[in-house]
């Protein structure tokens, strides 16, 4: 899976970013894990989920209910104008 593709809102976020929400957030280390392999390194979910012990399905529902909300509603505080185009 392109994980650029399919978030494109947060496709331009470099390393040093996603670090530095990841920091900011109160994801749970798994959490924090799945999204440094699939934005900074583009692992698919069923590699990122074996680096944690959770299936392709599980990892889906951490993007798209947990992490990636997360992630967006950070970058909209710190980043306004990047955040809203």
């Amino acid at each position: 899976m392109n994980i650029k593709k399919k978030f494109p809102d947060l496709a331009d976020m470099d390393a040093p970013e996603l670090a530095k929400l990841l920091r900011r957030s109160n994801l749970s280390r798994e959490d924090r894990q799945i999204a440094v392999s699939c934005f900074q390194w583009n692992m698919d979910y069923i590699d990122a989920g074996a680096k944690v012990g959770m299936d392709r399905r599980t990892v889906s529902r951490h993007m798209n209910d947990d992490i990636v909300p997360t992630l967006r509603r950070l970058r909209a505080k710190s980043c306004p104008k990047i955040a809203h185009g």
